[in-house]
């Protein structure tokens, strides 16, 4: 490279020694005695020491400005770097920033469809508890409903029942009304009548008194009744009809006053009855209203004593000197007779006095209301039990077990304080089977 000489450069020749390097001029003068230096070789010299500075500053120069060049486009490339590093950053944060906001989207949206997922099952389960508590409703209704319906039935059944055997009880009330205005009344207006049948009476009653425990003589008294009545003209007027509701009083008496002293004395007396039945039917029209007018008892009737009128339907007798009830204890006795009579008449199966009224009066005793239950009750089924209890069980066997245990082990638990009751409970215990305490068989 040609470089111009300086405008400061002054061409004006140094010859000053100085300006020699001091190892040339010892070079050139010690060992050689070279030729003195003209002024063009200083110059020269000079010249070339000035280029060669000016190469060297030259070359220093560039060698900055290439290193500053180098240093420049290292920066240039660093910045460069870094502006790329920082896009790429830029790019990777907003890329993250973008996934990151894709996630988050992503979750909101998951988040949102679990929440309507849960909302539409939350809304499904609503849906379907209202259902099935609409249903449960619609079922305890329709439940309620039922057992209201069924209730109103046992009540209207009860109802009914009791309708039924108010029925019966005032069929036989009224009978016997029947038989005081159109038999007694006209037998005791006529004289000449009443001395007629009042001989027939002489002649029967006391063949009541003399029944015995012997078939033997059972046979005798009935053969002499039914030769009595066998007497009577048949179109005689109103003799008949009143002597067969003698006949019936007197049977009713003698159970109120012989069974309770001597129980046995029921079997005799049924027989007697069951055998002028056989012969003469219509004696039952006056028999069974007799019975039932002195123990309602017998047909499942039951009602309230707290009542003079309640009383009277219950069969209670009044002192006529005194006009005051009888005592309970005395009430108890008698009708309860009365139910030993009827419950051998069902054990004997005379076809008027089947089994099966046996089983109507303990059913209908054990649905009555228990307000209505007194110790009378308990009586007349202790009696009934020990008179006629074995040929029942052996006829309706485990539903007659069920309904005597019904009556002697769990409807006296709630009488505890009543004496019948806590007898009939002994009995129960005792055991309801074949082989049941019973009346004894009449002798031959």
């Amino acid at each position: 490279m040609i470089f111009g000489i300086p405008e400061s450069f002054d061409i004006e020749v140094d010859l000053e020694p100085t300006l020699i390097p001091h190892k040339m001029e010892i070079s050139l003068f010690s060992k050689f005695d070279a030729p003195k230096l003209t002024d063009l070789d200083i110059l020269t010299q000079k010249f070339q020491n000035l280029v060669t500075l000016q190469n060297n500053e030259v070359e220093k120069l560039i060698a900055f400005e290439t290193e500053r060049i180098r240093k420049k486009k290292e920066e240039e490339e660093r910045i460069r770097l870094e502006k790329e590093k920082q896009a790429r950053l830029l790019e990777e944060k907003r890329r993250k920033e973008e996934a990151e906001a894709l996630k988050k989207q992503e979750e909101e949206r998951k988040l949102k469809e679990e929440a309507r997922r849960k909302a539409e099952e939350a809304e499904k389960e609503k849906q379907r508890l209202e259902k099935e508590k609409k249903e449960r409703e619609n079922a305890q209704k329709l439940e309620l409903e039922r057992q209201a319906k069924l209730k109103q039935q046992k009540i209207d059944e009860e109802n009914n029942k009791f309708l039924k055997i108010e029925k019966e009880f005032i069929k036989h009330k009224e009978k016997i009304k029947s038989i005081k205005t159109d038999i007694v009344e006209h037998v005791n207006a006529n004289k000449e009548l009443k001395k007629q049948i009042g001989v027939v009476r002489r002649k029967i009653n006391p063949k009541f008194g003399q029944l015995s425990n012997s078939m033997t003589q059972l046979n005798k008294i009935t053969n002499d009744i039914v030769e009595i009545l066998s007497s009577i003209p048949p179109d005689a007027p109103y003799v008949l009809p009143f002597i067969f509701n003698f006949i019936c009083k007197a049977i009713v008496s003698q159970a109120e006053t012989e069974i309770v002293v001597q129980p046995k004395a029921a079997l005799p007396l049924a027989r007697l009855v069951s055998n002028l039945l056989e012969r003469f039917p219509a004696l039952n029209e006056y028999l069974l209203p007799r019975l039932v007018k002195k123990c309602p008892i017998i047909i499942g009737y039951s009602c309230s004593i707290d009542t003079e009128e309640g009383r009277m339907k219950m069969g209670w007798k009044r002192n006529k000197s005194t006009n005051k009830w009888e005592e309970s204890d005395k009430y108890d006795e008698r009708v309860s007779g009365i139910c030993s009579l009827f419950a051998v008449l069902t054990r004997l199966n005379n076809p008027y006095y089947p089994i099966s009224m046996s089983w109507s009066m303990l059913a209908r005793i054990a649905n009555t209301d228990l307000k209505l239950i007194t110790n009378v009750h308990f009586f007349c089924v202790a009696n009934w039990w020990e008179s006629s209890g074995r040929f029942f069980v052996s006829v309706y066997k485990n539903q007659a077990a069920k309904l005597l245990s019904l009556l002697s082990l769990e409807m006296t638990n709630h009488f505890k304080s009543l004496p019948a009751a806590t007898r009939l409970k002994i009995l129960g215990e005792e055991g309801i089977s074949p082989n049941m305490n019973t009346l004894k068989e009449m002798e031959r």
